[in-house]
Formats: structure tokens, sequence, C-alpha cells
């Protein structure tokens, strides 16, 4: 049922009702939904199945193996903001912190209803994909007793301060608090796609075609009718070819970064692909505290602060390895190793922006992705000032320092008072160690085929039986982690595919 390059040694054919290109959140919920109504899937995923034992040797070997581009994957404006995306048997699901957050009404009414979307995604049908997916993935709220002093410092802060707040909701079982969400967790308690929906696809007869990009939608009469891939081994080197042919339809559910790409390699779809790509950049902020911390310890991500998501910013606990944490750390050389020293007496908030910029997703070039993409004046302004509240937190709950990772300023701040210098920082985007994630966009929905990509029955504007279900369908971001919705919307769209009954 699972076929990699490793296993294969000539061209491969297949024939089914859906292929679906993409194993991640999107994907891993296209195939649990069409195989539990009783339809033949294939899943074609350009990244292997996930080895714990693998995962276990800690970060480098992770990163390289299940990690796009070994985690250097870049949007490049302004700067360089590092897009974090799984390459692997259940996408970015498997190295992400398993957050899951309902779609607030606010984030619904910005994002689909003033899109005239609502009916395309109502929001009654998705409450009930969320409560089946909740049961599915085990969906709850963070333990105490492995909520980990890093969060629970969090919380302490925001109680202080009179901040709303929460433990996060995350699809877990059993949780250990190892702290290693990011690791596609090597206990296998994280409910990740590939510890789900993948496996319960793969019972009802689905076949996975893994370590296999998915090169180019075929057609037939104007209709998407297939797929062409390539097997690829560990080092991209090409293999044997792959060509399923879809009864149905292709199902494109590779991200906000790959479907477009996908699209353009096709040479299917408006010229709306590829453009409005958005996204939730960040930063973090690190303190250092008398008592000990542990940050590798508890659950990655198990407090947020979104008392001023409303306006634009939401604050979280978060637990890095110190491979990770090191690059954040404003040292090199031995005062960088006195620093990692000390690493078991930080605590690490992330500050995260629903930003208003847009940028791009442009043609496969020899380098890799290409992303364009500069946060706005007023998107840093609004990192800025969660930056400012983030220490001021800390300070209330014991740091002795803080380091705001802001060019311009000092590398540590050790009062209160100190926090003041960071109201005149500048809102040049290269001055802060920036991330992307939770990315949306290139392939919009919408009614007109001038203001997006794909249309309100999630097939690609003039492709019929060409389906795109990820979040680059988003027409904006959410302002809130969007797995649980992207599975959500994928559930929506996948039950409509069903009960069309249409087949070429």
């Amino acid at each position: 049922m699972i076929v990699t390059r490793e296993s294969v040694s000539a061209d491969q054919r297949d024939v089914c009702d859906y292929v679906v290109i993409g194993s991640g959140a999107a994907g891993g919920t296209a195939a649990r939904v069409f195989t539990s109504l009783g339809l033949d899937v294939v899943i074609v995923e350009e990244g292997p199945p996930i080895d714990r034992a693998i995962s276990a040797k800690g970060v480098m070997p992770t990163f390289t193996r299940y990690v796009r581009d070994g985690g250097s994957q870049a949007a490049v404006g302004r700067s360089f903001i590092p897009v974090l995306q799984g390459r692997c048997v259940g996408g970015s699901t498997a190295i992400n912190s398993a957050i899951c957050w309902r779609i607030p009404e606010d984030a619904y009414e910005r994002c689909f209803r003033s899109h005239g979307l609502d009916r395309a995604v109502p929001l009654d049908a998705l409450e009930k994909a969320y409560a089946r997916i909740e049961e599915d993935l085990h969906v709850t709220e963070t333990r105490e007793e492995i909520l980990g002093t890093n969060s629970g410092l969090m919380r302490d802060a925001g109680r202080l301060l009179k901040l709303e707040g929460r433990a996060i909701p995350r699809n877990e079982r059993d949780c250990t608090g190892s702290g290693n969400c990011l690791l596609a967790c090597p206990t296998s308690r994280k409910q990740s796609t590939d510890a789900t929906y993948i496996p319960m696809a793969l019972a009802k007869g689905a076949r996975l075609y893994a370590t296999c990009r998915a090169d180019r939608v075929t057609t037939r009469g104007g209709r998407a009718d297939g797929i062409e891939g390539t097997f690829l081994d560990p080092f991209g080197r090409r293999g044997p070819r792959l060509r399923v042919e879809a009864r149905r339809g292709v199902v494109v559910a590779g991200s906000a970064v790959h479907s477009p790409q996908l699209l353009h390699r096709s040479g299917l779809g408006n010229r709306e692909v590829g453009r409005h790509f958005q996204a939730h950049p960040g930063t973090a902020m690190i303190g250092v505290f008398d008592e000990a911390v542990r940050p590798w310890s508890g659950a990655t991500q198990g407090y947020e602060i979104d008392h001023y998501r409303k306006e634009r910013m939401k604050l979280e606990s978060i637990g890095l390895q110190p491979e990770l944490a090191g690059v954040r750390l404003p040292f090199v050389g031995a005062e960088l190793m006195r620093a990692l020293a000390n690493y078991g007496h930080v605590a690490i908030w992330a500050v995260l922006c629903r930003a208003n910029a847009e940028g791009a997703i442009r043609r496969f070039g020899p380098f890799g992705s290409k992303i364009k993409y500069t946060p706005l004046a007023e998107d840093v302004a609004v990192i800025r000032r969660g930056l400012k509240l983030t220490g001021e937190m800390m300070f209330a709950v014991g740091a002795k320092v803080v380091f705001p990772g802001i060019y311009g300023l000092p590398a540590r701040i050790t009062s209160p008072d100190g926090l003041r210098a960071i109201d005149e920082a500048t809102l040049d985007p290269r001055a802060y160690h920036l991330i992307a994630t939770h990315l949306f966009g290139p392939t919009r929905m919408s009614i007109d085929p001038r203001d997006g990509a794909v249309g309100p029955d999630f097939q690609v504007h003039g492709v019929p039986g060409l389906y795109v279900i990820d979040s680059s369908v988003f027409p904006t971001n959410l302002g809130v982690n969007p797995q649980h919705t992207i599975m959500g919307v994928a559930w929506i769209a996948c039950e409509r595919m069903a009960s069309d009954g249409t087949a070429r």
C-alpha cells in the first residue's frame, strides 16, 4: 500500500477515482473522507514516510529528511524570511506543534463571508467537520502535567497583567511533554495525519506513492484526468516515473507554496495563480530566569495569549532545542557557548502577526521555491509592539534579562524601563529575526475568475476536474493557527465532491 523510490525499479501506473497530491492537513483529510465514502484513492507525496528512529536522533537528521530544503526554504523580499514546511508523509502536521484552533466568528467573516464564500464554506458545516476531526485526532487542551515551566510562566504573566489566554488545544494522545513536536514526535503521541488519516485511508484500500513528486496535472478534452510524477531518492536524483489516471478528479493539497507551483508547471489556471500570498510572520523573545525553565521540556507550545488577536497579534510559548534557539541568540563564539550553557534557564515566547502584506509564488526555479514576500511597516509595527509586551510579561514573572533581537537595540535589556527603546526601533523587517508560518492565498477562491484562481466549487477556474483544497484557496489569512480550518475546509470540499457523482 506504500510505494517508495526504494521499492520500485520500473515506471508505475495506477487508476483511481481521485488522486490526491499531498498528505498533510488537507491531503490527509481528503484521503480519510474519500475512502470512508467508498471511493478509490491514490495519494502522491513528495517526501518520505516518517521513521521515528530518525526523528529520535535530533534536529539535524529530522530537518534534513522531513523539512522542505532542510529548513532553508525562505521568502525573499526586503529580507530573507525562513518558511518552514514539512516534506514527508503527514506534511507540516508532522513537524508542527499540534495546535488546533476553531475559526473565530470574526475570522470567518473576514476570510469567507465578506468574499461571498459563506455558501462554499458554510460555518455550520465547518463546525460539524471540526467535531469529527477533534474526535478522530483526540484534540484536547494542554494538560497541567505536561504544560511545562516555559508555558506556565506565560500563563502566570498573562494573569498578572490581566491578559486573556488559554492552554492550547492540541491534537495528541497521551502526550508525555517531551517537547519534540517539531521533530515529527519520536514517541508517536502527536496525532498528525501520518499517524491517523493516512493509515485510516490505507486500511480502506488507498495507495500511497511516497518520495514521488507530482510533476504536472494532465488533461483530456480540457478536463483534468490524472497526474505524472517522478520518484526521487534522498538526494533528489530522478528515478522511475508514475502515471495516475483519475476517473473523477485531481485534488491538489500541496500547500500554499507548492500547489500554485504545480499549476504553473502544468500550464493550468488563470493569471491569478501565485498571487495574493499571505502569511503570519513572527519572531520570538528570549528571557533569562534564575529558576530552571528547561524550555525543551513540556508541550512544545502549551499556552497562548490571544488578548490582542483582533489587533492582529497573538503570543505563544514555544520550546526549542538548543540547535534551533541558538540562531536566535545575539552572540557568536565563546559568548554563544556561555549563553547555551545557561539554556536551561531561558523562556521563549513567540509573537505572531496577522499581516496585511501580500506576496507571490513564482514559477519553480533552479534553486527551489520562489516566494516573494515583504512584511509592511504596519505589520512590523505589530510585531514590535508584541515584543515590548512580551518583555513586560517576562519581567513581570521574574526575568533578569531579555534579548529583544532587534538590530540597532542593545542585545540585552535588563529592566522594564529598558523596554522603552523598543518603541523607537526601526520598522525595517531586516532588523528582526522573522519567520513565516501559516501560509495562505496564492490560488485563492473567488466567485469571479478575475479575482482568484479557484471557484466556490473548489475547481480551478476553467479546468473542470481539477480541485484545490488547501490553505492556498483561503482569500486572506486567519490570525489563528490554520491546521484545524484547513482540515475542516478540506472535509467540506471532499464530501461535496463525493456527493457530486460527476465522473469523466
